[in-house]
Formats: C-alpha cells, structure tokens, sequence
C-alpha cells in the first residue's frame, strides 16, 4: 500500500521484516506525511493527522484551528477562552 508514496510512522524498522514493504527510501521522520489522498502519522501525531486531514477535505482554515484548539486546550479550557463551542 505504501509502495511510491511518501510516508511516515511510529519507526520504520518495525517494518524490516515485512517482504511487502519495498519502499524504505521513502520514509520520513516527521509528525506527519501527505502525499498525493495518503496521510501517514506517527503514534504521537494524531491532532497533526486530523488537521492535515481536515485541510485535504477542504475544511476552512478557521474550522481546522479552532477544533484542534479545542482538543489541545481540553473543553473547560477552551470554553472559559472562547465560549462552548457546542452552543
């Protein structure tokens, strides 16, 4: 499934053991990786890959922010700086 696409994860040589897994060279230890409709990220980047998925799927700049606000900040948080969100 990776095979031509950029892409990233936990670690690649969890991977060394795999026959399926030809690419190596395009391995890239960063958060996050785009490449063409493919998002790769690794296990600590989930507010990383939600917001590059969001930007795929044409989400405003605004939309994006504020909703990676929200789970950054955590609810009570967030409301005290910025009103609930979900009234």
């Amino acid at each position: 499934m990776l095979t031509g696409f950029k892409h990233t994860g936990n670690a690649q040589y969890l991977w060394k053991d795999y026959v399926d897994y030809k690419n190596p060279t395009d391995f890239q230890n960063v958060q996050v990786v785009s490449d063409r409709n493919l998002v790769t990220a690794n296990g600590t980047a989930a507010l990383d890959f939600t917001e590059r998925v969001l930007k795929m799927i044409g989400s405003s700049a605004k939309e994006i922010a504020m909703g990676v606000e929200l789970h950054k900040l955590g609810f009570y948080a967030y409301t005290e700086k910025y009103g609930n969100p979900y009234q």
